[in-house]
C-alpha cells in the first residue's frame, strides 16, 4: 500500500468527517472565529502514547485558541470508542471525529498499520 506524504505547501485534501457532537466538519476549515486548524490524526483508543498527547493539547486548547489556531483531533475509532476516550476518559472539550476510513488515512499520509488482533 503506498502512501502519499502531505508536504508543506500542498492542498489539505477535503475530508468530511462525523463528530461526537453530532455535526460533520471539513477536516482543514477553522471554526471558532480561528484561523487556522490543527489536525490531530490519533491512533485511537487502545494507544497510551496518544491518550497522554491528547491531554497534553487539551491542556494548552485555550492558547491554541487565542493564537488563532482551533483543534481537531480523529481516528478511525469507531463513534463508541472515541466517546470513551475523548469524552468519559480524558473529557475533551475540542471537537472529535471518528470512523476516518483507509481511504480518508491515505489521503492524509497516515501510515497503517495491520491490526495487532481483531479489537
Amino acid at each position: 500500500m503506498s502512501v502519499t506524504k502531505l508536504a508543506a505547501g500542498d492542498k489539505f485534501p477535503k475530508i468530511n468527517v462525523k463528530t461526537l457532537n453530532g455535526e460533520e466538519i471539513t477536516l482543514g476549515v477553522p471554526k471558532n472565529g480561528a484561523t487556522w486548524q490543527m489536525v490531530v490524526v490519533y491512533r485511537g483508543k487502545h494507544c497510551p502514547l496518544c491518550t497522554k498527547y491528547l491531554a497534553q493539547i487539551a491542556e494548552m486548547k485555550d492558547a491554541f485558541l487565542q493564537a488563532g489556531v482551533d483543534i481537531v483531533a480523529v481516528s478511525a475509532d469507531t463513534e463508541e470508542k472515541a466517546k470513551v476516550q475523548a469524552q468519559d476518559k480524558l473529557g475533551l472539550t475540542f471537537e472529535v471525529g471518528y470512523d476516518l476510513s483507509i481511504e480518508q488515512m491515505q489521503q492524509l499520509g497516515v501510515y497503517i498499520s495491520n491490526p495487532r488482533s481483531p479489537q
